[in-house]
């Protein structure tokens, strides 16, 4: 197994712990609300977290075992799954904060069709098999996916980093300075992580873009569990949807 493989999927499994603790804690406030829209935001991290999760597991099985490549696809087509349904929580979650209005169904309409043509693409590539890289395991494909394969994760990925933007906007707007940190912090931390995924569709020949990439990801869900940290009584007051403050 090359130690390259072995310490970014070290490295993974720690961030989407983080992940997972960030979805966590959205998760228990959408339940304790209840919160519908909180919750959404939860599913986005939560599935990120299983996400990467899987990905280093497999990463680290097709290193050791003799894996078949059904397997591979098939936990290739639950990543796409999770991708999609992440993206889909976090559009509706932060274009309800920024518009006030209940985007579900056209996100929802959105993502379907990312998640199809994504599928489609890898499977219109034909998995014949499975390697170890320098960094992560890889499916082995007959021939390429050509340019839809390049450009539907990116399209995926477009609405998510647009809405991160979107809600970073929401800063000039705040009610206090202390609300305006709290945007800050939560919108770059996305838009970092949002930007190092799609600038690694887009560099994927770099053979340091993997760690670059995870070492994007750690910058990001440190910033995400430094928003939940509370500093004071006031900063750990509930905010709605679809108000100036950050949520928390």
């Amino acid at each position: 197994m090359p130690w390259t493989l072995a310490l970014l999927s070290a490295l993974e499994c720690a961030i989407c712990l983080g992940y997972l603790a960030v979805g966590l804690h959205y998760a228990r406030r959408a339940i304790a609300g209840p919160d519908a829209w909180t919750a959404l935001f939860a599913l986005f991290w939560c599935a990120f977290g299983v996400y990467g999760l899987l990905e280093a597991l497999w990463s680290l099985a097709i290193a050791a075992l003799p894996l078949p490549v059904e397997a591979g696809v098939t936990i290739l087509h639950v990543k796409v799954l999770l991708a999609c349904l992440g993206f889909f929580g976090l559009v509706c979650y932060l274009l309800r904060l920024y518009t006030g209005r209940d985007v579900r169904a056209l996100a929802g309409a959105y993502y379907a069709a990312a998640l199809a043509a994504l599928l489609y693409s890898y499977d219109r590539a034909q998995p014949v098999g499975q390697e170890v890289q320098a960094w992560r395991g890889g499916l082995v494909y007959a021939r390429s996916d050509g340019a839809l394969g390049t450009w539907a994760p990116i399209l995926a990925m477009l609405p998510a980093l647009a809405a991160a933007l979107a809600f970073l906007a929401l800063a000039r707007v705040a009610s206090d300075a202390r609300a305006r940190r709290r945007i800050v912090r939560l919108g770059v931390a996305l838009v970092v992580f949002l930007g190092g995924l799609s600038l690694g569709w887009l560099n994927a020949s770099w053979f340091w873009w993997p760690l670059a990439e995870k070492l994007l990801a750690l910058v990001a869900v440190a910033g995400a569990l430094d928003v939940l940290r509370p500093r004071d009584r006031a900063d750990r007051e509930v905010q709605g949807p679809g108000r100036a403050n950050a949520p928390r």
